[in-house]
C-alpha cells in the first residue's frame, strides 16, 4: 500500500511539473504586493479536460487569517481548488484574487513565495531534509531554507535531529 501511495504521489508530482511549463508570467506581470492574505474566487471553472470541468462557477471569499476546511468525497475537487491559487493550473474562466490582485497578473515567483501549501499526503524524497524543503525552489540558499523551516515551525525539530 505504501509503495502504491508513493508511486501515485510521484506520478502526481510529475504531472504538475509537466503542466507547469504551460503556466507562464503574463507580459508586464507585477510583483504581488504584500497584504493580509484575503482570497476571492469568482465564477471559477476548471477541468483537467476542458470538456469535463471538475469545478464550475465556484464563488468563495476567505478573509485574511481565516481557517477553512474543504470537505467532500475523494475526487470532488478539493485539492484542485487549492492548486489554482498558486497557479499550478490556470482557471478556464472566472478569477482568483489574492488581496485584490488577480493571480494571473502577478509573477509566479512572487505569488508562490507568498502562498504555502501543505498536502494531506506526506511524501519525502530520499535525499536531505534541506533538499526536501527546497524542492519547489532548487536555487534556495541555505539561509532561505532555514527561514522556510522556521516559518513551517519545523526548524527546532530539525535542529534537534541534527544534534
Amino acid at each position: 500500500d505504501l509503495v502504491q501511495q508513493a508511486a501515485a504521489a510521484g506520478r502526481r508530482i510529475f504531472e504538475v511539473l509537466d503542466y507547469e511549463r504551460d503556466i507562464l508570467d503574463q507580459p508586464g506581470a507585477d510583483v504581488l504586493r504584500p497584504g493580509p492574505g484575503g482570497i476571492r474566487m469568482t465564477g471559477v471553472r476548471f477541468g483537467y479536460d476542458p470538456e469535463r470541468p471538475v469545478l464550475q462557477d465556484i464563488g468563495l471569499e476567505i478573509a485574511p487569517g481565516s481557517t477553512v476546511a474543504l470537505i467532500g468525497p475523494t475526487g470532488c475537487g478539493k485539492t484542485t481548488l487549492t492548486t489554482l491559487i498558486p497557479r499550478f493550473y490556470d482557471v478556464q474562466s472566472g478569477s482568483i484574487e489574492l488581496d485584490g490582485q488577480d493571480v494571473r497578473s502577478v509573477t509566479l515567483k512572487s505569488l508562490r513565495a507568498a502562498v504555502g501549501i501543505v498536502s494531506q499526503d506526506t511524501f519525502l524524497f530520499s535525499t536531505t531534509v534541506a533538499e526536501n524543503i527546497a524542492f519547489g525552489t532548487p536555487d534556495a540558499t541555505p539561509a532561505e531554507i532555514v527561514t522556510a523551516a522556521r516559518q513551517a515551525q519545523a526548524h527546532e525539530f530539525i535542529s534537534h535531529l541534527m544534534h
